[in-house]
């Protein structure tokens, strides 16, 4: 895949429409241009793989691209809420927070809600907790 390369069209009207409305410009350039534009963007080389007829690309970064210990507007959070994020806001504003103090700053959901919320945010390790039941307190990961 990065050198030239037969090209396997897997179904071949939809290469057929892509091609006509221009959204392709030849069968086997594209693995070849991607990795073109990686290495002009400073990026490594993807990985490409084929199996049991499939195909599939691995993108690698420089860095982790994940959660953050800053947390801007700007930045985008694909794998959480608009409120999850909020949620995340608020607790590195008070670093370390109860689910019922979280509830009395973020009025408009439940405190089962909030748990829920900040279970996902756990998962995804954007926050971690300590202590047991009521008594357990949330913050914002990497926060002392």
């Amino acid at each position: 895949m990065e050198k030239p390369h037969p090209s396997l069209r897997r179904n071949e009207l939809i290469s057929n429409a892509f091609f006509c409305r221009k959204l392709i410009e030849q069968w086997g350039s594209g693995t070849i241009r991607i990795q073109e534009d990686c290495l002009s963007r400073g990026l490594p080389k993807p990985i490409f793989s084929e199996y049991c007829g499939g195909f599939s690309i691995k993108f690698l970064f420089k860095k982790t691209i994940g959660p953050t210990n800053t947390l801007s507007k700007d930045i985008a959070f694909p794998t959480i809420s608009k409120r999850q994020k909020e949620i995340l806001e608020i607790l590195q504003n008070h670093k370390m927070m109860s689910i019922s103090e979280l509830a009395k700053k973020y009025k408009r959901v439940s405190e089962s809600t909030l748990k829920r919320d900040l279970d996902i945010l756990r998962k995804e390790k954007f926050v971690s907790n300590e202590g047991m039941g009521r008594n357990t307190r949330w913050k914002v990961k990497g926060e002392k």
